[in-house]
């Protein structure tokens, strides 16, 4: 079963995008901040972190950057989502996918699968 790690500071995001990951098969890890989610990859391996681009403590910028300059995280595919609706620059964070706020289910569910069969043929 994969693993996905989503990292948001507001609850009611994490509770729904937990409970439709559940769902369509995935185990499912959370963290609120960035912080919590450099914590949760010390010791969890995840398949997929979704995580989102504006947040208190340490932005999703800072997730990437910090996941992109370690060996054991960088072939982690980090999918950022935010309301802003466009997505970071590559001198900011260079993610696997951006997904804007709000998104249909089955939008997450399609590019999960996508994320993670390409992840087997790499």
């Amino acid at each position: 079963m994969k693993i996905i790690l989503v990292v948001d500071d507001e609850l009611a995001i994490v509770d729904l995008v937990t409970i439709l990951l559940e769902e369509g098969g995935y185990k499912v890890a959370a963290a609120h901040n960035g912080r919590e989610a450099l914590a949760t990859l010390e010791h969890l391996q995840p398949d997929l972190v979704l995580c989102d681009w504006m947040m208190p403590i340490l932005d999703g910028a800072g997730v990437c950057r910090a996941m992109q300059a370690n060996s054991r995280y960088r072939a982690i595919p980090l999918v950022l989502m935010s309301a802003r609706g466009t997505p970071p620059s590559p001198a900011q964070c260079v993610p696997a996918a951006f997904l804007a706020k709000p998104f249909e289910p089955q939008t997450l569910l399609e590019l999960l699968a996508r994320l993670l069969s390409r992840e087997k043929t790499i």
